[in-house]
């Protein structure tokens, strides 16, 4: 998907989605992930108009820096899970995450989403960091910048730190399948692959479907030698 192609979907999904006359701020990441997850039937389709949602917000109130971390959160799911060229969208959720923070350098839902960005795509791993510690301090409460940030740990090999993290998340937002589904991939990590594959059922038995579970359940068996149970997650 080009940014041509992206900013088409998001134009077209302008002219059928009618803003709400709430706050956009009250629509949180957790909606976000609800059209735009692996277990929803469409998720790639929900992402995009979700993303046109947020892009009609910007046309209404160019200064809704809200309207713009949303748009950056949906421009880095699309990059993140495959649904669109990396070198298209990872560049679309900075650049709609430094607008939203021109307008308001407050805004931890930016500031995480930048962070993530910054890991994922452009490898500036100390700025990562930076912006990771910076989202939480102005909002010690948000799972997602947790989240993110213990995904980030783990990947630099810190993972008693990136535990701790994730179970912040957990604790902050106990109902999220891909948070616990990643306590088991910190655990996988740190090579500890009795708990990871303990962990993944866990949340398997909530939802059988979820995909993100199973595959990291596969991972886990895989790394123990026990290849049939592997390849029998597929």
């Amino acid at each position: 998907m080009t940014r041509s192609s992206i900013e088409a979907s998001a134009s077209a999904n302008v002219r059928s989605i009618q803003l709400p006359s709430a706050p956009l701020a009250m629509l949180s990441f957790a909606v976000i992930s609800c059209f735009a997850s692996e277990t929803s039937p469409f998720p790639r389709t929900g992402c995009s108009r979700i993303t046109g949602f947020f892009q009609q917000a910007t046309d209404v109130d160019p200064t809704y820096a809200a309207a713009y971390a949303g748009l950056a959160d949906c421009c880095l799911l699309m990059g993140d899970n495959g649904w669109g060229s990396a070198n298209e969208t990872f560049p679309l959720a900075s650049d709609a995450a430094l607008r939203a923070l021109e307008i308001d350098n407050g805004l931890a839902e930016a500031r995480a989403t930048l962070a993530h960005a910054k890991f994922l795509f452009y490898r500036d791993f100390a700025a990562a960091e930076q912006e990771y510690l910076r989202a939480i301090e102005l909002r010690p409460n948000y799972a997602t910048a947790h989240h993110w940030h213990a995904l980030f740990l783990a990947a630099m090999g810190r993972a008693n730190e990136a535990m701790r993290e994730i179970k912040l998340a957990e604790d902050l937002d106990p109902l999220s399948l891909i948070v616990r589904a990643n306590v088991g991939m910190i655990d996988y990590f740190a090579r500890r692959y009795d708990a990871a594959i303990a962990q993944e059922r866990k949340v398997l038995e909530a939802d059988s479907k979820f995909v993100q579970a199973r595959r990291k359940l596969a991972f886990a068996f895989e790394a123990k030698g026990i290849e049939q149970e592997a390849v029998d997650q597929f």
